[in-house]
Order: C-alpha cells, then structure tokens, then sequence
C-alpha cells in the first residue's frame, strides 16, 4: 500500500511510521483470517499516534434548561431548533435542529424530556410532536392533531397535548408516557359558538384545565362588547379523561398563561381585562387581569387587578406571582413592558418597569431568579438581532425601573422550558 508523502513534520511522519508498520501486520494477518482483528488493532494504533482524533462523549449537563428557537409569527421558522443551556456554566451544550416550523408549547415531563408541538408555517399546517432527551437525542415524533399549540403538560404517567385544530374547536390528545403510544383524543366542540380558538392549558392535581377564546355568544354580535374576545375553559378529570364542564367567563378575557395553585385552584394569566376597562370602565366590575378560577366547582373565586397587560406568569416564591406584562394581540400595541410581584393572600402588587419594546416573549424562574428568552423580527432597525436574541436573566429586586442583562446569545430565542426538579 503506497502513502503520499506529507512533509516533513515529526508528528506526521510518526503517523505515517505507525501506518505502514500497521499495514504489513493487516496484509499478513489476513492470510490467517484475522482480517477484523487486525482493522481493529491498525484503527487503535491511529488514533494513538494522533494523540485520539475522536472527541470525547458530551457528559451530562448539571442545570440544563431547554431554549427553543422558532415560536416566533414573524420569523419564517427556517431556523427552528432546541439549545440545551447549562445554567452554571451559561454554555449551550448543544442544539438539535427541527423541521422548518413553528415551535409551541415546549414541556418537560417528569422524566427530564423536552415536548415541543410543530404547529407548521405559513405554507402548511403541523400535526407532530417531538420527545427530546437532555442528551440532544429525539426519542420520538408523535403525530397529533394539528397546531400542537395551546399547551403540553403532565399527569398521572400522560401526557396531554392540546391542538388547536382548524381554530374552530380543539382537540386534546392523551399521550403514555412510557409507551409514547396516543390513548385518547377528547374532541372540545365550539358550539353553540361559531368558533373556539384554544390558547392554554395546564395540570394540577387532578383536571386539566384548557383555556380558549370563543365568538360572541347567539343574540350579542350587535352589543358593544362584540369586538372584545369572550373567554371560557374547559376542565378535563384527568382520572376519567372526560370533559366534565364548560365555563363561559365573558367578555374581556384572552387567558394566555395559566399557572396550577396549591390544591385544586389555577390562576388564569388574563391579557385582555383592559379591553374590557376600554368599553365597560363605568359598568361595575369586570374579569380581573389574574383570575382565580376552581375547576371542581366551576366558579372564579377571585379576580386580582395588577395595573398592566399580564401575559406570563410564574411562582416566584410561596404566596408570590411573577408576572410579565405586555400586551399580546394584534389589534393594540403598546411598547410598555413590567414585572409585577403579587402577594397573593393580601392581593397588593409591586411593579417594576421593564425598557420599552423588551424583546421578551417567555420567562422562567429557578431558585428566586428569574429568566427571560427573546428575539426580535428579522431587519429591525432599531435592535439588531445579533445584540438582541438570546436568554436573559433578571434579579428580583424593588419596584422601579430594571433592565434584563444578556447571558447567552441564540438566533430567534421564543420560548425556554426545565425539569419540573429545577422549578
């Protein structure tokens, strides 16, 4: 076997050495049929001489948090994928590349895997859901109903994936945990409505509660109510996988968020109460920006105010909400952004201002610090993506103005997920 000459450095004709020593072994040995063994030894001997050529295994990642890139309308979801970041060394540890879609609902179920629904683009509709190890390895692709987008979450050894369908009515699909095999499709009918547009959902204890905008019950179209969204949900026993009530909870409610409380409650993440103030301010009282709602009774059992456009909501300590403020629909802007700390017992807040237009649009708290992912839409003149997009942190603090501080840079950051043990 002839090598090409390849200079006269040391190390390489070290190598080189190595390999015409190993070849004559190989040619010798496979007269006695030991052709494999000797490949084997020949590879061995390589890598040795190079000092190992192969990288060493990724080891596992000590606080890992899942940050997806391609939730994002605005974005063509050509770069859509999962970064695995180490919160304690602030390092992506690696990237799994998706299909050409937009990403929802991202989950982690009790075992550490990262649910992500492609919901699909513009140009075509998604009906899949991807189950992803901390490792970067796809366990599996689940197909489902389509747009996978009004959340996935966990109870009793399933999985409940809630897909919004055509945006008429909606669909929950009933996964195994173990087996990854669908058990179950609960069909959410929108009559008598024309429509039902699910936007939520979460598990507590015992239901699921599925949050969904409706169109103007029969008789309203006319009212001056007519154009502000008409909130309800749907409460599923997650023991019987049954739906068993429907609540109507009227005009001025889009639940964009929902968050489980102690025992049997969910607060309902409310974006849309100052609609309501808009059209009906001197008409008594109206639907709370936060809405405590009890599943087995089917009532709300409080509304709290909090002076903003709440839109994402997490637990920032016992007895205290974090939320995130800003308003998510396509009919107002307003560039105002806050955090709002609610004491939930006495029902006062406090409010810190965040810059205006913050990129945010996904929040996270993990041992008292909270954290945000965002980017910005593609050609934004005021705010490059390269010095915008990324995973930021913030320190809880008093109320006043704050500004979130970049940690780790990643293209189209939409939304950020971790295992229920580092909540």
């Amino acid at each position: 076997m002839e090598l090409p000459e390849i200079g006269e450095n040391m190390l390489a004709r070290r190598i080189v050495d190595f390999f015409r020593s190993a070849t004559k072994s190989v040619t010798r040995s496979t007269k006695g049929g030991h052709r494999l063994l000797a490949l084997t030894a020949l590879t061995c001997v390589i890598v040795a001489a190079t000092g190992g050529c192969c990288p060493p295994p990724v080891g596992p990642v000590e606080r890992p948090v899942f940050v997806v890139s391609g939730e994002n309308v605005f974005e063509r979801s050509s770069r859509s994928a999962v970064h695995i970041v180490d919160l304690s060394s602030l390092k992506t540890s690696r990237s799994v590349k998706l299909p050409r879609s937009w990403v929802r609902s991202p989950a982690v179920d009790p075992m550490g895997r990262l649910w992500v629904g492609l919901s699909g683009d513009q140009d075509r509709a998604g009906k899949e859901v991807w189950v992803i190890e901390q490792s970067g390895r796809v366990r599996a692709k689940i197909e489902v109903g389509e747009a996978p987008e009004a959340g996935i979450s966990f109870n009793g050894g399933r999985a409940y994936v809630c897909c919004r369908g055509t945006g008429f009515s909606g669909q929950v699909w009933v996964v195994d945990l173990e087996s990854l095999k669908v058990e179950k499709v609960i069909d959410l009918g929108a009559g008598p409505y024309e429509y039902s547009f699910l936007t939520a959902s979460a598990a507590g204890e015992r239901y699921l509660v599925v949050a969904a905008n409706h169109s103007p019950p029969p008789g309203k179209e006319g009212e001056g109510a007519f154009d502000l969204p008409y909130g309800e949900v749907f409460v599923i026993d997650c023991r019987s996988n049954e739906i068993v009530s429907r609540v109507d909870l009227g005009p001025g409610v889009a639940v964009w968020d929902i968050m489980p409380a102690d025992g049997e409650a969910f607060y309902l993440i409310n974006n849309a109460a100052f609609q309501w103030k808009m059209a009906f301010g001197d008409q008594g009282e109206g639907p709370g920006d936060i809405i405590l709602f009890d599943p087995a009774k089917g009532v709300v059992k409080r509304n709290y105010e909090v002076g903003g456009f709440p839109f994402k909501a997490e637990f920032l300590r016992e007895g205290v909400l974090l939320i995130y403020c800003r308003i998510w629909s396509s009919k107002y802007v307003d560039q105002r952004r806050a955090l709002v700390e609610l004491d939930i017992p006495s029902g006062r807040y406090r409010r810190a201002d965040l810059p205006a237009g913050f990129c945010g649009t996904d929040m996270l708290t993990i041992d008292g610090k909270i954290y945000f992912v965002g980017s910005v839409p593609e050609g934004n003149s005021i705010l490059p993506k390269e010095s915008a997009d990324g995973l930021y942190t913030i320190e809880a603090g008093e109320a006043g103005s704050i500004v979130p501080v970049r940690v780790v840079a990643i293209r189209d950051a939409s939304a950020i997920a971790a295992a229920p043990r580092m909540r």
